[in-house]
């Protein structure tokens, strides 16, 4: 990701975090993405009452920013995962895939 164009100034991982996790349709409304809270995020995803394609994408995001095994409640991002999320979501997983970063 490049700077913001009136500062020049290089955004922060938890910029980037947000950016990202703002494009998701199914994260409409969640706490945790402005500013980023990954452990907020992780909190809500893992609720019971969350849909199937809300949890893949806190899964997805949380494996982005760190995607070390056993360390979220909401639970593991898998590439299977991937076929709970409707069209849209699905499209902006795809742009993500097409050029792949990590935190």
């Amino acid at each position: 990701m490049t700077g913001s164009p009136m500062t020049g100034k290089k955004p922060t991982q938890e910029e980037i975090m947000g950016r990202l996790a703002g494009r998701f349709p199914a994260l409409k409304g969640a706490p945790g993405l402005e500013p980023w809270d990954p452990k907020t995020l992780d909190e809500w995803g893992a609720s019971a009452r969350r849909g199937a394609g809300a949890r893949v994408v806190v899964r997805f995001l949380l494996a982005v920013w760190n995607g070390s095994e056993d360390f979220w409640k909401s639970g593991n991002f898998r590439l299977r995962d991937l076929g709970e999320l409707d069209e849209e979501n699905l499209e902006i997983w795809k742009t993500w895939a097409a050029r792949p970063f990590f935190l």
